[in-house]
């Protein structure tokens, strides 16, 4: 009759592995034959560490492998060694280990065109149908404001025509849930860049609703989705609108519209309903 095993408790095997020492080695040590310990190893889908690979080399390899942009983890998976040892030996090194928004920028940056739009469909997927909090709108608008990520194509042209013009503007400013493309308060100016009449679209309307009952006044510069154009003749409307609304504060939230060009097209009360 063979003789049972008696097999080593898995989380030693593992602090020993880690440690540089051989599967030979430590087979001996639990009096294995190796051959038996591997195909234990291998059952218990232990992570192997890859051919070649030697223990001095370590610190090396690790440093490598994340600068070349892996994570953490990925390292570890790669090398068949615990997360924590990754760590310690990034430290040991002087490097300070990314954080969770320097890995995806550094993801995103080794990311080609069609991965990337991959990435952001399979993202829009896993909470399409789920109703964001309020709370969690907010708390997106506030992050918006302070990184820029939603700075949109003119914005920042605008912006420099009206402090050039002597106004302090704010870009992507956070009120409730959203996000103004350009902030002086109390006027607000959007970048409306779509086919439908900002009085007409349901999201522009939705918006332009909500900014007005907080006191804002709206000024939409719509432009052509194709071509794009915004004239300084806007910038100077917009100071006129905001100079307006600033001599008679007594006027409930409203709303402007003109073309890129400076065109005058509409304006009225913010109160939509």
């Amino acid at each position: 009759m063979p003789r049972k095993v008696a097999y080593p408790d898995l989380a030693d095997v593992r602090r020993l592995y880690d440690q540089g020492i051989g599967t030979s080695t430590i087979a001996r040590q639990y009096r294995i034959s190796k051959s038996t310990m591997l195909k234990w190893l291998h059952q218990q889908g232990f992570a192997f560490r890859p051919p070649g690979w030697r223990y001095n080399d370590l610190s090396a390899i690790i440093v490598e492998l994340y600068r070349s942009g892996l994570s953490e983890k990925a390292v570890s998976e790669r090398l068949g060694i615990e997360r924590t040892v990754v760590r310690r030996r990034l430290l040991e090194a002087g490097i300070t280990p990314r954080n969770r928004s320097e890995s995806m920028y550094l993801r995103m940056s080794q990311t080609s065109p069609d991965e990337r739009q991959r990435l952001t469909a399979a993202a829009h997927a896993a909470v399409r149908g789920k109703a964001r909090s309020e709370e969690e709108l907010c708390a997106r608008a506030l992050r918006r404001e302070r990184t820029h990520e939603e700075v949109g194509k003119g914005e920042r042209i605008v912006a420099q025509w009206l402090t050039d013009r002597g106004c302090t503007v704010t870009m992507q400013k956070a009120v409730g849930r959203y996000n103004l493309d350009l902030a002086i308060p109390p006027v607000a100016v959007e970048i409306h860049a779509q086919a439908r009449h900002p009085v007409q679209a349901l999201d522009s309307r939705k918006r332009m609703k909500y900014l007005t009952d907080r006191g804002w006044h709206v000024l939409h510069i719509w432009v052509s989705i194709r071509r794009f154009l915004i004239a300084e003749a806007a910038a100077d409307d917009v100071v006129a609108f905001f100079q307006r609304s600033k001599r008679d504060e007594s006027i409930p939230g409203a709303y402007r519209v003109i073309r890129g060009s400076g065109e005058f097209v509409a304006e009225g009360r913010g109160d939509l309903d």
